[in-house]
């Protein structure tokens, strides 16, 4: 009867077992949600909150539930391609991924920026190479001047002529199991986890 008056207190006043803290936060679109982040990092906390189709302003439309409330040391920003299909101008994709930003390290979480993948020439129409290269510059320079990791996946998945690497992708866009092994050691190159 003590024991289990005890463990009664322990849990009204939070004393009981806690939940470990979520260390990363992925946030981003299909190519997060498909990405496996618990068995690539099977030893960090991780949540993935990527959701497949969405653009950087879905993304900062649920920040808050996502991100702000799980609390995590880390923020793995992945996004933007949505944003080349639906034709949203650079600067609003610019100012969104900046709010998120600012919006992590004011609640004392770490951003991490990462590049937006190459596509196939399939995809070129909707996503047009040039539009990538200048998002995944702005990310860089943006990264460098506040001081953030950027996490270049992009060089990784290009063929010495420039073109995207046969078997990296399902269809030319999504990584396939090869393409997220090219994107694990990138990542832990770049955050030493």
């Amino acid at each position: 009867m003590k024991r289990l008056l005890l463990c009664a207190v322990m849990i009204l006043f939070g004393c009981g077992p806690s939940q470990p803290r979520t260390e990363i936060v992925f946030l981003g679109d299909s190519i997060t949600q498909s990405w496996d982040t618990a068995a690539a990092f099977p030893n960090l906390h991780a949540i993935n909150a990527g959701i497949s189709g969405e653009t950087t302003s879905q993304m900062l439309l649920r920040f808050d539930r996502d991100v702000l409330q799980q609390q995590p040391a880390y923020l793995v920003i992945l996004g933007g391609t949505n944003d080349l299909l639906h034709d949203v101008p650079l600067s609003a994709t610019e100012a969104n991924i900046v709010q998120m930003i600012v919006m992590a390290r004011l609640n004392g979480i770490q951003p991490i920026l990462c590049s937006v993948l190459p596509t196939s020439p399939a995809w070129y129409d909707e996503r047009p190479p040039q539009q990538i290269i200048a998002l995944n510059r702005w990310l860089e320079s943006t990264a460098a001047a506040d001081g953030l990791e950027f996490v270049n996946y992009y060089p990784h998945f290009l063929s010495s002529d420039k073109q995207l690497l046969p078997g990296v992708t399902l269809d030319g866009l999504h990584p396939n199991a090869a393409g997220y092994a090219i994107m694990r050691p990138v990542l832990r190159a770049t955050t030493g986890w």
